[in-house]
């Protein structure tokens, strides 16, 4: 088992951070690991150590939040994408069921 024990959140401090990454999150611009060590520089009398990316990630995907540093895909395109991956396989998989009904494979 690992010597590294990793800070768990109170139920106080996880509701402070949220109320602050759903204030300044956003707007900050910041990757996860620079929100961090900004909630530190600004916010560090209402943790008892200090915030890490983690922290962040977590509760900003709790929240719904977009990451400021991943594109956002766009969910209409990648679905008509999958969808037409999903007909040219179907399209393969009965061209070679169909082959190997003629060749005398059943299955």
């Amino acid at each position: 088992m690992s010597d590294i024990h990793r800070f768990v959140l109170t139920t106080k401090e996880m509701l402070a951070l949220a109320e602050i990454i759903k204030a300044e999150y956003t707007k900050s611009r910041l990757g996860e690991t620079a929100f961090a060590d900004w909630v530190n520089n600004h916010h560090s009398p209402s943790f008892r150590k200090p915030i890490t990316a983690h922290h962040i990630r977590t509760l900003r995907d709790s929240l719904d939040i977009p990451s400021n540093t991943r594109p956002q895909a766009d969910s209409v395109g990648d679905c008509l994408a999958l969808t037409a991956r999903v007909q040219a396989l179907e399209d393969q998989l009965n061209k070679m069921t169909g082959f190997l009904k003629v060749h005398g494979f059943k299955g």
